[in-house]
């Protein structure tokens, strides 16, 4: 296991967590006559749904502490919004990744959507193997089950890779031509989708709209919320760039442009990072503070 690994733990909180979020869903979607698993084969519009639908649970799942007959209500009442604002998601792609079977409500075991050209397929074939040769494929798989194509990237133009705790599990990105540099952007997003079910397994709400803390990737000052996800992200791809090139048997060292890149952003916002850590509980800011120095080392 790689050294980086520990910072993406699936802990006892988290699978309590997840557990009780699956059982909400799936008895809204029992109580709706929705199917379940509601991603099933290559059907974009079940994929569009569980997506509006995850969105709209989000919030209440969060803030519903009550029983079973409890849960059953809400979930109805949302999954009905949900089901309401079904839209097309005709541009998104996606492939299994291995290792997470412990939701079964919303995914079914190896469930695609649109599956991914075999140009994307080999591109995340070989990233996967980028993440095993590292140690890192077990701790990104224990939180990502779908990876969603949006697309292989073009010189110049905008890329974009993003994960929402609204959908659970599923990270989304523009493939790069490089399978190192697809593995760094899988890891960041793994690291979102932990922190999101970190935060929420212990009932932990960050700030998310005042800016105070700079941040040097928006050259603005950030919320609590999104700092520190952004330095919790960074620094796990920057610690994660220097592992690929420790345990690497070819020269690997034209990555270290993009790991120096992100270890100079992070050192430049120390003094916030610093700010940041005295507003988190203690565990957390153990682990940021930890992966922090790690990162800048």
């Amino acid at each position: 296991m790689s050294d980086i690994a520990r910072f993406l733990t699936v802990d006892n909180e988290i699978a309590k967590f997840r557990a009780r979020r699956a059982r909400f869903v799936s008895s809204g979607l029992e109580s709706l006559g929705l199917d379940s698993p509601l991603i099933r084969g290559t059907r974009l519009d079940d994929y569009a749904l569980s997506n509006e639908v995850a969105v709209h649970l989000r919030d209440s799942i969060a803030g519903n502490r009550g029983d079973e007959a409890d849960l059953v209500t809400a979930a109805r009442q949302n999954l009905k919004i949900g089901a309401e604002a079904l839209t097309s998601v005709a541009s998104i792609k996606a492939v299994r990744c291995p290792g997470l079977a412990e939701d079964t409500c919303m995914f079914s075991e190896g469930a695609t959507v649109e599956s991914p050209s075999v140009v994307e397929q080999e591109l995340l074939g070989r990233a996967v193997q980028v993440l095993e040769r590292t140690g890192t494929l077990r701790c990104f798989s224990d939180s990502v089950g779908v990876v969603a194509v949006l697309g292989t990237a073009e010189p110049g133009a905008p890329t974009a890779t993003w994960a929402t705790g609204g959908l659970p599990y599923v990270v989304h990105l523009h493939l790069l031509p490089r399978p190192e540099l697809i593995a760094r952007d899988l890891m960041h997003e793994a690291t979102h989708t932990h922190l999101n079910d970190w935060l929420a397994s212990r009932d932990i709400r960050l700030d998310p709209v005042t800016p105070v803390y700079w941040s040097p990737w928006k050259d603005s000052k950030r919320p609590l919320f999104g700092f520190t996800h952004s330095i919790m992200a960074f620094s796990m791809v920057t610690a994660f760039l220097a592992t690929v090139m420790a345990h690497s048997e070819t020269d690997q060292s034209w990555l270290r442009v993009f790991h120096d890149a992100e270890r100079d952003r992070l050192r430049s916002c120390t003094e916030s990072v610093t700010s940041a850590l005295s507003m988190l509980p203690d565990e957390l800011r153990s682990s940021l503070s930890d992966v922090y120095t790690l990162a800048t080392a």
